[in-house]
């Protein structure tokens, strides 16, 4: 070979290297910009998951808001009506009225502030005028169809539920002929205006409600 041809063959490879070596830099720059869309991935992931967590907890908020709801209502029957049925066992149904007339206020305020929560009870026939509940309670009982039920209100939980006559119940809450003896006179001087008797066994006589925030 000529040097004529050695100094053409020189620059022919040298021409090729140069292209091959071009041709190559967007292979190696493809794969370096690969991990950088990789990396927005996890970002958004992890958007999705503390989303999830905030629902959680806000579903974990709820769970309890409930579990105080139905503690303080258990509450409340068990030391009311535990007192009433004492009373009845120790005096009889007269002096049952006189206790529900002068301690069943102070002993729902007690309830509510041992609970941290608001409570009380309300009937569509009154016999203690002062239980007539906040406003929002009327619409949520007319919800109810008759079952506890609890709805969330911004920052809080609202609950009904119902109230219902027992056997022992009539004696101060049934029929004219179902009072016991001395408790339809009991009545009109605790309760001038009363209005909750004529219930038959298994009615709905009120309900408790409960807020929490």
């Amino acid at each position: 070979m000529t040097s004529s041809n050695q100094r053409w063959m020189t620059v022919l490879l040298s021409v090729g290297v140069a292209w091959a070596v071009s041709c190559e830099r967007p292979e190696k720059v493809a794969p370096e910009e690969a991990p950088k869309q990789e990396e927005s991935a996890p970002t958004a992931h992890a958007e999705v998951k503390s989303e999830e967590k905030s629902e959680e907890k806000s579903t974990e908020a709820v769970d309890a808001w409930r579990e105080t709801a139905d503690k303080a209502d258990l509450m409340l029957r068990q030391r009311l009506m535990g007192k009433v049925m004492e009373t009845v066992k120790d005096e009889g149904f007269v002096a049952a009225v006189t206790v529900c007339h002068g301690e069943a206020e102070p002993m729902t305020e007690a309830v509510g502030e041992e609970m941290n929560v608001k409570i009380g009870r309300v009937s569509e026939r009154l016999r203690n005028p002062n239980n007539v509940g906040p406003d929002w309670v009327a619409p949520l009982i007319a919800k109810a169809e008759g079952k506890a039920h609890y709805a969330t209100e911004g920052d809080a939980l609202r609950v009904v539920k119902p109230l219902n006559i027992a056997q022992n119940c009539l004696n101060c809450h049934g029929q004219t002929d179902q009072l016991a003896e001395g408790v339809a006179e009991a009545l009109q001087k605790h309760y001038p205006e009363d209005k909750a008797t004529g219930y038959k066994l298994g009615d709905i006589r009120g309900w408790v409600w409960v807020e929490v925030h």
